[in-house]
């Protein structure tokens, strides 16, 4: 063969092992809580359909399909062919689908990855906890877990680790966009105290720590900031309502 040729038979196979490689991401639409029951005809129609699918056939899997878009089975599959090929994922189609099938497990993978593959974070970390709810028992139902592990966890664990080294601005920035995701999240609302403190902003970390005012890490701070700026009476009532058995306690009432 001349290398032209050859190149084009290169440009010719690629788009079909990574669309074969994602489809072995997403489930079957037969598959998994939720799933419509077809006839007979219908079911072996989509499952040729997802065989062809997942071999990387998309040609063949979208003819296979001709007769069976009248399901929502065939619709989600089409609806995941298009997540595989297409530039921009099909989101909203995705979306308004689950709105139409709650429960059908398989459409909510399939839109937690097209909601990931767009960065809309907080979308599809919604979408995996419901994929979680409904299908615990399946290879998916760890995503949302994964999705707080690495946009959570590790952004705070990330944050500490700037601070460390001085980058209070830094920390700030990852932090906030853990807080993001998890508004709630006591750690995460620690480090941003303790970043603020650091780049001068007290009275932007006081706020902050304020939202924990029952932790006795937070009332520590209070206090030192209460004592910074004169007020002797707070930093005591702070400082008195830590227990006893904080390292340090003792020492700093004390002092006062």
């Amino acid at each position: 063969m001349t290398p032209a040729v050859l190149l084009l038979l290169a440009l010719s196979l690629v788009p079909i092992s990574v669309s074969a490689a994602q489809a072995r991401d997403l489930p079957s639409p037969l598959e998994g809580p939720g799933h419509p029951e077809l006839k007979r005809s219908q079911n072996k129609r989509v499952g040729k359909a997802w065989n062809r699918f997942t071999a990387g056939d998309l040609s063949g899997a979208r003819k296979a399909l001709r007769k069976a878009m009248g399901n929502p089975a065939g619709q989600l599959l089409a609806l995941q062919i298009d997540l595989t090929v297409d530039p921009e994922p099909p989101v909203d189609e995705l979306t308004e689908f689950c709105s139409l099938h709650g429960d059908y497990a398989s459409a909510w993978v399939t839109l937690t990855s097209a909601q990931e593959q767009i960065g809309d974070e907080a979308a599809a970390l919604q979408s995996a906890r419901r994929v979680s709810e409904l299908w615990p028992t399946s290879r998916w139902a760890g995503k949302a877990a994964a999705l707080e592990q690495e946009w959570i966890t590790a952004r705070i664990d990330q944050a500490r680790g700037q601070l460390d080294l001085g980058n209070a601005q830094e920390a700030v920035e990852l932090v906030d966009s853990a807080l993001e995701l998890d508004p709630d999240n006591r750690t995460g609302h620690m480090v941003r105290a303790r970043s603020l403190l650091d780049h001068g902003e007290d009275q932007s970390a006081e706020a902050e720590l304020m939202t924990l005012a029952d932790d006795p890490e937070a009332r520590m701070l209070l206090a030192g900031l209460a004592e910074d700026r004169g007020d002797f009476s707070s930093a005591m009532r702070y400082y008195e309502s830590v227990p006893a058995a904080i390292a340090g306690r003792d020492d700093l009432l004390a002092k006062h």
